[in-house]
């Protein structure tokens, strides 16, 4: 006849309760975003990409609005560059 540490049993289940319990929480946080979990509503996002160009294999144009501005940004194999900024209807030139 064996004897089974009741610790161990103990230990076990408090493990696959908190794997359980963990896994709920990352569903939870991909389905309503962390935002959305801490309010209880979806926050309203700030950042939105509202058109992207593919000019070659390797660099894109992207239309972004953020905060009621809007930039425009050229992405290519030397990294990002801001190529024109409008916020409030001023176009501001960018080198």
């Amino acid at each position: 006849m064996t004897h089974t540490d009741p610790g161990l049993f103990r230990v076990s289940l408090a493990l696959s309760l908190c794997l359980v319990i963990g896994f709920a929480v990352i569903l939870a946080l991909r389905r309503f975003g962390a935002s959305g979990v801490a309010s209880g509503t979806r926050a309203e996002k700030r950042l939105k990409v509202v058109e992207t160009a593919r000019l070659g294999t390797k660099a894109t144009l992207h239309l972004i609005e953020c905060d009621g501005a809007s930039l425009l940004l050229a992405c290519d194999e030397n990294g990002i560059r801001t190529l024109h900024t409008v916020c409030g209807g001023q176009l501001e030139h960018t080198q």
